[in-house]
């Protein structure tokens, strides 16, 4: 008898943030701030080689990074109520909750472990921490599936950098936070995306997400950057397999990373935090006349790295200012049966599936298998909802489906909506009911394996729903939404494209926003706490860097005219 999503435990009431004395005095607001910002971010790059590589084939190890790997954070606290939330990415194709690696008896590696430590030394609720993963399939295996399980480098080793370093972000993106304007705003990116099957997103024969979202702090006085949040639906797949020149593999944070760092060099000062949206189905594509001609796979990375910045441009050119609001955290935990008995097993398998040889085609998940994360054939999900001003920010222990993004934009009428992928936890993939048959049954790569059953997109989707209604937003449609559509499966044989529609026009990199104060150079002096101002060994064992304020920001605004712009929809 299938169990139907059991909700386990709801926390709907906003948890009240419990402030260390430390954090309460380093944060306090000005009069007339509305808004504290903070950001920072740390090296996770293995140390130890050789590491098995997440996706595209079993057995791969790599053996060298092409760019540094990062755990990137950035905390924004209000000033109207006084809480705070921290959204880190960190460069990972996926990230469990908990893992089998865990210690018995203290804080484990997975997101929980990492949110528990992070508020032990923040003050920050655990429930207002978000743990994602930017979906790069060129990253060490932090899953299993693919021969981590079975390396000891991606166990234990890996995973202590991982955490060490995504916790020594958050505390620094907290001990850094003050007053800052947040900005708003979007831009189409359907000519990068692709759908399985397809050579370009038709929304009218396969639903995509092809919203760009934006979210940027700034300092109040000075308008230097703090960081921008970049939310795009598409797989951080653009290179596949890379190799170096004696044809050993190597890991990669694809575009996610130099999108990023293409940020980091355009708006000096401020660390990017660059999160997966609903990146189901949705793969990267190159518009017409702009792939380079070069096969080398770093270039091809650069290159759509760098479109997709551009387009960061965009959505920033028309970004409007958060008016005062509070900051909220929601969370719901449900308990999602899986429905396929190998599934199950490979849930609790250690070894791996053997193939015709003998060599394992499956590794075996590093997923917790104890309570609360499993118990049985039962698995926990986490649907997490933030409140910013009047932005919500939703989360997905998985591969969302553009779907999950597309349900919540129309159905919750306030400024924005953000999806989070890959966020807290890797459960599967969350095709909404009417998708299951074809993903899970008819389609023969890894979504037909790891969809666990055929309603946890409607159930996340419900759940954030019922989260966004208690955190003051206002919901519309018919409720609950039952996943329910036309099957159109993607085009197979013999894709078209679809009718082609004008690009939207690509606007230089600029900060919009209004400086409140002529720019004060003791501002951006190291913060109390700030590993910058006491030598803070975490930043010596992990390549930490710490977001100061822009020096040279004057250069890079030029002679553009920042001015406040009215607050218009922008979700």
């Amino acid at each position: 008898m299938r169990v139907r999503a059991l909700v386990a435990a709801l926390a709907f009431l906003p948890a009240l943030a419990v402030l260390s004395p430390h954090a309460q005095a380093a944060t306090r607001c000005p009069a007339g701030v509305t808004f504290l910002a903070g950001a920072a971010k740390a090296d996770i790059t293995p140390r130890v080689w050789p590491v098995a590589e997440a996706a595209y084939s079993i057995g791969r190890l790599g053996r060298s990074a092409a760019h540094p790997f990062y755990a990137r954070a950035l905390a924004l606290r209000s000033c109207s109520n006084g809480q705070t939330v921290v959204l880190t990415a960190i460069d990972s194709q996926g990230y469990f909750a908990a893992y089998k690696e865990d210690p018995l008896g203290s804080e484990g590696y997975g997101a929980d472990g990492i949110r528990s430590a992070a508020s032990r030394v923040t003050g920050v609720p655990a429930s207002h921490l978000v743990i994602s993963a930017t979906h790069t399939h060129n990253s060490p295996d932090s899953v299993g599936v693919w021969g981590g399980g079975s390396q000891p480098n991606n166990g234990a080793p890996y995973l202590s950098v991982v955490k060490a370093g995504t916790v020594s972000a958050i505390r620094r993106a907290v001990a850094a936070l003050r007053p800052a304007e947040l900005l708003v705003g979007t831009a189409d990116i359907s000519s990068l995306q692709s759908t399985v099957g397809q050579v370009a997103a038709d929304p009218t024969d396969y639903p995509v997400d092809n919203q760009l979202r934006v979210l940027q702090a700034v300092d109040a006085t000075s308008c230097a950057p703090i960081s921008t949040l970049v939310d795009a639906s598409v797989h951080a797949t653009v290179a596949g397999e890379i190799k170096d020149r004696a044809g050993h593999d190597v890991i990669d944070p694809d575009w996610p990373g130099r999108v990023a760092g293409d940020l980091e060099r355009l708006l000096p000062g401020e660390v990017p935090v660059v999160v997966p949206g609903a990146v189901g189905r949705t793969q990267p594509r190159f518009p017409k006349g702009q792939q380079p001609a070069s096969k080398d796979q770093l270039v091809q990375i650069a290159a759509y790295g760098d479109i997709l910045t551009r387009r960061v441009g965009t959505a920033l050119a028309s970004a409007t200012p958060l008016a005062a609001g509070p900051v909220l955290a929601q969370q719901a935990f449900l308990q999602e049966e899986i429905e396929d008995p190998a599934l199950v097993a490979l849930f609790y398998d250690e070894q791996g599936v053997p193939g015709p040889s003998g060599a394992p085609e499956l590794g075996g998940l590093m997923r917790s298998v104890l309570p609360p994360y499993t118990t049985g054939n039962l698995v926990r999900a986490e649907a997490q909802l933030l409140r910013v001003g009047d932005v919500a920010l939703a989360t997905t222990p998985g591969e969302a489906y553009p779907q999950n993004a597309t349900e919540l934009r129309a159905r919750i009428t306030d400024r924005a909506t953000f999806l989070i992928g890959t966020a807290n936890d890797q459960v599967g993939y969350s095709p909404p009911a009417y998708e299951y048959p074809f993903v899970a049954l008819a389609d023969g790569g890894d979504e037909g394996v790891f969809t666990i059953n055929p309603h946890l997109g409607a159930d996340l989707v419900n759940s954030h729903l019922a989260a966004a209604r208690a955190a003051g937003f206002t919901t519309t449609g018919q409720e609950p939404y039952l996943g329910t559509g036309p099957l159109v499966p993607p085009d197979q044989g013999t894709p078209t494209d679809p009718p082609a529609k004008p690009e939207p026009a690509e606007r230089p990199l600029r900060l919009s926003c209004t400086a409140t104060g002529a720019a004060d150079p003791s501002h951006h002096a190291a913060h109390p706490g700030d590993p910058a101002a006491a030598g803070d060994p975490d930043l010596a064992a992990t390549g930490d860097t710490p977001g100061a304020g822009a020096l040279g920001i004057a250069l890079l605004v030029g002679a553009a005219v920042l001015r406040r712009r009215r607050p218009t929809s922008a979700g």
